[in-house]
């Protein structure tokens, strides 16, 4: 069962590695900033996109993954 689900992941990983896509520079430092901020109470500058009356952005994703291992990585030092 788990060389099924190893073998799917690594087809998964490489359809997304071998596929044409656009990565916004902001993308990689915005999320991070934003659930680094809620984890560790830091003050952080959250954009537009998550602070309006209907933002655009939605924090879940992030959480899924940055949320659980931020805290992880700290507990391991």
């Amino acid at each position: 069962m788990w060389r099924r689900t190893y073998l799917l992941l690594v087809l998964v990983r490489l359809y997304f590695a071998l596929s044409p896509s656009y990565l916004h520079p902001d993308e990689n430092f915005q999320g991070p900033e934003v659930i680094a901020g809620r984890v560790f109470s830091y003050p952080v500058h959250h954009t537009w996109e998550f602070t309006s009356e209907h933002p655009i952005r939605s924090v879940f994703p992030l959480w899924l993954v940055y949320g659980w291992p931020i805290p992880q990585s700290v507990k391991v030092r």
